[in-house]
């Protein structure tokens, strides 16, 4: 509702939520990198490199509807720009080729929210907490956070869960969604049971 915080930063924010990745992982986004008309029977999806995120792995993340809404009208915004995130002005320091690493956190230190201090990478404990909440996996919800698995589990366990990472996402977005109009019925996650059972 602050006037001033701009659509593509209301954008950034729930991509941030939606997609649970890192800030600079969002920010230094290019267009090449996402396959928003489903070319494949992974359906839409963003090819995430290995040089952007923390781990070094690359990650294929999947795209919910609303969130390939959200990427299409930040197309219109970047007005042909390679990045979804373009820089706003001239930087004479030239950091980053995109929109600003601490745009984002200026932008939402403007607005008159009322909650406690966060940042943006607190997003990203809420979807954590969140995809618990909906019954999400451990294993599915932390590798939709783009965390390795540890231990003994992560040197044997090399799925990458990414037909359950897309049922988690969606239902994390249909949250989303459901919280931003203020409805309050949501329905969890339930496991599947097994044919064997």
């Amino acid at each position: 509702e602050t006037s001033n915080f701009g659509e593509d930063n209301l954008l950034a924010r729930r991509l941030l939520l939606a997609l649970c990745v890192r800030k600079g992982e969002l920010l230094g986004a290019r267009w090449v990198e996402f396959d928003l008309n489903e070319k494949t029977t992974a359906g839409a999806v963003w090819h995430l490199p290995a040089s952007r995120t923390k781990t070094g792995e690359g990650l294929d993340i999947p795209l919910a509807p609303a969130v390939v809404e959200w990427l299409r009208a930040l197309c219109g915004l970047a007005a042909g720009s390679e990045f979804v995130f373009p820089k706003r002005r001239r930087d004479p320091r030239e950091r980053v080729p995109h929109m600003g690493i601490d745009t984002l956190n200026v932008a939402l230190g403007r607005v008159a929210h009322g909650l406690p201090h966060f940042n943006l990478h607190d997003l990203r404990r809420t979807a954590r907490t969140h995809l618990a909440a909906l019954g999400v996996r451990r294993e599915v919800a932390e590798r939709c956070l783009g965390h390795k698995l540890r231990g003994v589990e992560g040197t044997y366990d090399r799925h990458d869960y990414f037909r359950e990472r897309r049922a988690a996402l969606e239902s994390w977005t249909t949250l989303l969604l459901s919280i931003e109009r203020g409805e309050s019925k949501v329905a969890p996650l339930q496991p599947r049971r097994s044919a064997e059972r």
